[in-house]
Order: structure tokens, then sequence, then C-alpha cells
């Protein structure tokens, strides 16, 4: 009697020991299913929230046919004979005498040590500012220099936006005539190209010399 409970004993822990592995199956059959289900969604929530980079322009080092680092004498080969004059800040402003076009009116070199270092023009005025700035933003992405204002010896307000890269520095500057009891009227843009190592090169050469840095020649050089 005594070993027949035994018996019944010993089969009623086999079936709970059963049991208790099958729950336990349950549970860790329900996990693996479980678990590529949400890796799944984290790699698609991962993949949404990366924002998408858009290919910038590189800023440009030519206009005109003249380009940043090129010589004076290739310069003339463009723009005919250069007239310069040395400027107080240490570099040469020269004008060729053969203007290229309206659309580049007012065409200016910057030379230090007969190098073009810089290149600014002055073109008509956009038919609206905003989709102007949109366009370059569009092409070179932010400005590092956002809508600084001055005024220059002829009254006009200039809004100045500029750009940077690792080799080049570039600005635009909407030029503004005020008027009273109207509003303000665009009258043109002003742009400019810089070499920024020749740029580095002639500022370091400037301090030495104790010369002050330019703020508003050609137009904003750094950015």
């Amino acid at each position: 009697m005594k070993s027949w409970f035994v018996l019944v004993n010993r089969a009623r822990g086999v079936a709970c020991g059963l049991l208790l592995l099958l729950c336990c199956g349950c549970h860790s059959s329900e996990s693996p299913s479980q678990q590529p289900v949400l890796a799944d969604r984290v790699a698609e929530s991962s993949a949404s929230a990366t924002p998408t980079t858009t290919q910038r322009e590189v800023l440009p080092r030519s206009v005109a046919g003249i380009t940043l680092g090129m010589s004076a004498t290739d310069a003339e080969g463009k723009l005919g004979k250069l007239v310069c004059h040395a400027n107080r800040a240490g570099y040469q402003v020269c004008n060729g005498t053969n203007q290229p076009s309206e659309e580049f009116h007012n065409l200016q070199l910057y030379l230090v040590h007969d190098c073009v270092v810089s290149v600014s023009y002055e073109s008509p005025a956009p038919a609206s500012m905003w989709d102007a700035l949109n366009a370059l933003i569009d092409r070179y992405g932010h400005p590092s220099l956002s809508g600084l204002r001055e005024r220059d010896t002829s009254g006009r307000v200039h809004e100045i936006y500029g750009w940077r890269d690792d080799n080049s520095l570039y600005s635009v500057r909407f030029m503004w005539r005020e008027a009273e009891n109207a509003e303000p009227q665009l009258v043109g843009t002003a742009i400019a190209i810089w070499d920024r190592k020749g740029y580095q090169q002639w500022e370091a050469e400037a301090k030495q010399r104790g010369q002050p840095t330019p703020k508003n020649e050609p137009a904003r050089g750094p950015i």
C-alpha cells in the first residue's frame, strides 16, 4: 500500500514537472518570435530618423575668367592692362581696362604679391532678395555670416551674407536705397570671392606690419 502511494506521488511530480516545462516553453517560444519584429521596428525608426545629407556645391573661385590665385600678368590677359592703387590695408586694388560685361559691373581685383586673392563685382538687383538668397542657400548651405547690415559712403544699406569652405570665402551684399516715406528699394548686389589661404597669408603679414585688416573691402573677407 505504501509503495502504491509512492508511485502516485512520483507520477504527480512528473506530471507537474512536465506542466511546468510546457509553461516555460510557451513563454520562451513567444520571446524569439517578438524580438525580430521589435528589431525591425527599431531599424525602420532609425532609418526614418536619419537626416538625408544634401550635396552642396563648392564655392566659386572664378569670375569672368579671373581665377583666385592667378598671377597679375595672366589677369591682364583677360581684362587688359590693370590700373592699380595701393590700399592702406596692404594690397593692390586693380581695375582692368576692358570690363567684361554689365553682368560684372565694377569688377575689381585684389592682389597680394602679384597674385589675385580676391575678386569683387556688382550686378543688377534681383527681382526678389529672398528668392535669390534661398537659391544661394540651396547651392551652398546656410551662410556663416547672416544679415549683417552696414552703410556705405553713398548712403546705401548693405545686407551681407557670407559662406566659407576649406578653400574659399564667398559673400553677397544686397544693397538697399532708403527714402523718406517710402519702402527701401533694392538697387543691386555686390559679390566677392576670396582665396582663403591667400587671405590668411595677407592677414598674417598685415598683423606683422601693424596694419588693420579690412572690415568692408572687398566684401567682409574674414567670414
